[in-house]
């Protein structure tokens, strides 16, 4: 089947071939699909080429996806990429950013694009996350309030203090169920942009979600009604909670 003019046509693989049904909730491919679907600033074609290295790479190169491609635009699933932080503005509240003439013009933003990374961020306590903002909207609806947000934000950090890190990567995961049962598995957390992307393997079970990190505080929301709530430790290990605190999660990461 050809993509008529501006479609774009997906396979789970290629002509002729068979689909793995995988071991959790879907087969690999879609799997692999709703994972970087997910991801904030990948295009359409981005997301499908990783979704066919991952997936050849988990079949052993029996299951290759194809695509047919007739699109005329960029398309995002979760939003187009946030730019890089640029150097924060003057001190004085009067003055206004200035941009070097030679940087070229960034791709145009949405309104709906720039309400969403609002609601992400505007409870933050992490001023990057502010920078980021600002970066990506230099005339956005909320820049001023990210201005004051980003000089309080200063104010308040401890020349001495230093700041929250979530690990990326593999960790172990120990929890109990509401019910008292106790259970074990796997879990990675990947970074895209303020965002904290995360993949628990519970048995045969599969769960995903995303989230922000306020101060110590990584709170992801996994689709229930109830998110799961983290306090990053010194050490690196984070300790939640999740049904409203009638689960309890501890994650240790994978060295």
């Amino acid at each position: 089947m050809d993509a008529a003019s501006g479609t774009f046509v997906a396979y789970a693989t290629a002509p002729g071939h068979t689909a793995d049904d995988g071991t959790g909730a879907n087969g690999l491919y879609t799997e692999q699909l709703i994972r970087y679907m997910r991801m904030p600033g990948l295009k359409v074609e981005d997301v499908f080429k990783r979704v066919r290295i991952d997936v050849e790479k988990s079949s052993g190169s029996k299951q290759v996806p194809w695509e047919s491609s007739s699109l005329k635009g960029d398309f995002y699933f979760s939003g187009s990429p946030v730019e890089a932080a640029l150097p924060i503005p003057s001190s004085s509240p009067t003055s206004s950013p200035t941009s070097s003439p030679t940087k070229p013009a960034g791709p145009a933003r949405t309104i709906d694009e720039e309400e969403a990374l609002w609601k992400v961020i505007e409870s933050s306590t992490n001023p990057a996350d502010f920078e980021e903002y600002l970066s990506a909207f230099p005339a956005g609806r909320f820049v001023v309030a990210a201005r004051v947000k980003l000089r309080q934000l200063r104010r308040e950090e401890s020349p001495r203090s230093a700041a929250v890190v979530v690990r990326t990567g593999n960790y172990r995961v120990k929890g109990t169920n509401p019910n008292g049962s106790a259970y074990q598995g796997t879990l990675t957390i990947e970074r895209s942009g303020p965002l904290y992307l995360v993949r628990w393997k519970i048995g045969k079970d599969t769960y995903e979600g995303q989230g922000t990190l306020n101060g110590n505080t990584l709170t992801i929301d996994w689709g229930q009604p109830d998110p799961v709530i983290y306090q990053v430790m010194n050490d690196g290990t984070l300790e939640g909670t999740w049904a409203k605190g009638t689960g309890k999660e501890s994650l240790m990461p994978e060295q």
